[in-house]
């Protein structure tokens, strides 16, 4: 008979928005780091000999982690505008309004079970390691054709507060994430409207249908709000917020064209993911939708070896400001079906015929997400042109 050997069970929490005090365990982590740094300064007096250290500045936190990407639940706890009335009604840009969080990494060295339930008296003493007042830094991702995208997140904050818990069921500021959270297992994949190229004006390769990797990476860049006295400061992130976004893929097909004619033809491009995941019984749930809008065309290179095919990479900038740039949506709401955003972990809802008075009659009450991500493309708050 095989034999685990456990080094004790950990998890990684967020404070909850809208529940003051409360910590939700964010979901499918893979991946957890954190440490701080110190800058210290020498100071000398003249005629003195001795050299004194001192720290000039509060340490600087940070946080690092790694998960596969399912509904947005995670985003959605760090503060990002990921509802579809955030997203596509009022057309908030993902990185458009950015407020801190906590984060509380949970380690139990002695214990043998997870996380699960956290009234468990088996967690007998729970040792908590909070990152306070945390401004997320840099979000990234890589979309390969598996279909599974693991995205690498980080924080900075004000604070390290470590604490002991005496048995987790005296407490209540924990909660459990979604039983339902499971990352995502294939997506759908387009450039602008799926016909035009990313260099239809200019000639080169053709890439429609062909694109095998996808790279998003974003560096979020903080100005200190100084205030004369105080320890810590506010922060308000810089904008336009930049992204790098970067594309591989198969030539089997080149279109005609010359590079000059970059000058005025250049055009911006869109990119559309749907995240799914296909159930055992072949049911394929809509998790969730990207759209990255505008981005502009920086760099391609193309390479071919012996017994290889022709690949290109291309590379884009992608400035995320108060009126474009990257747009993440949970399930999509159709009309009025679903007012309550909390209704969206339902993937059907039964409402009333009007013409034959019955209750009980089942309606989807999602669009599809690609076609909603579509429309938003086509009428939303930028054009793809620039």
């Amino acid at each position: 008979m095989g034999s685990v050997s456990r080094y004790g069970s950990a998890r990684l929490f967020s404070s909850v928005n809208n529940n003051p005090g409360a910590l939700r365990a964010i979901s499918l982590v893979n991946d957890v780091k954190f440490g701080f740094s110190i800058i210290e300064s020498n100071t000398k007096s003249i005629g003195e000999a001795k050299i004194i250290n001192n720290v000039i500045s509060p340490p600087e936190p940070t946080v690092s982690f790694n998960y596969y990407l399912s509904d947005l639940d995670n985003e959605k706890l760090f503060n990002l505008p990921v509802t579809s009335h955030e997203a596509l009604t009022l057309s908030n840009p993902l990185f458009g309004n950015i407020q801190p969080i906590d984060l509380a990494f949970a380690v139990d060295p002695g214990s043998a079970r997870d996380f699960v339930s956290l009234d468990s008296t088996d967690h007998q003493e729970v040792f908590l390691c909070v990152l306070k007042n945390a401004h997320i830094q840099s979000y990234s991702f890589n979309l390969t054709k598996s279909g599974i995208i693991n995205v690498s997140v980080s924080f900075s904050g004000d604070d390290f507060l470590f604490k002991i818990f005496k048995n987790l069921s005296n407490y209540s500021l924990l909660e459990s994430d979604n039983e339902d959270n499971m990352m995502t297992n294939e997506v759908s994949f387009q450039i602008n409207d799926g016909s035009r190229e990313v260099m239809s004006d200019i000639g080169g390769g053709a890439v429609q249908s062909t694109v095998d990797d996808f790279s998003f990476n974003t560096n979020i860049n903080y100005r200190k709000l100084y205030d004369f006295g105080q320890f810590f400061h506010k922060k308000k992130a810089r904008y336009p917020v930049e992204s790098d976004i970067s594309i591989s893929s198969t030539i089997n097909k080149m279109q005609e064209g010359e590079l000059k004619a970059i000058f005025c033809k250049d055009r911006a491009n869109d990119f559309l993911i749907s995240n799914k995941r296909r159930e055992c019984s072949n049911k394929i749930n809509e998790k969730a939708g990207m759209l990255f809008k505008g981005a502009r065309l920086i760099s391609a290179n193309y390479s071919q070896s012996t017994s290889q095919f022709l690949r290109a990479d291309f590379s884009f900038k992608l400035d995320s400001n108060r009126n474009c740039g990257i747009y993440f949506t949970q399930h999509v709401q159709t009309g009025e079906v679903l007012v309550n955003e909390d209704l969206a972990l339902f993937d059907h809802i039964i409402l009333e015929d009007s013409s034959t008075g019955d209750e009980k009659i089942l309606m989807e009450a999602f669009l599809d997400m690609f076609k909603s991500l579509e429309e938003f493309r086509t009428n939303g708050a930028c054009s793809a042109s620039y």
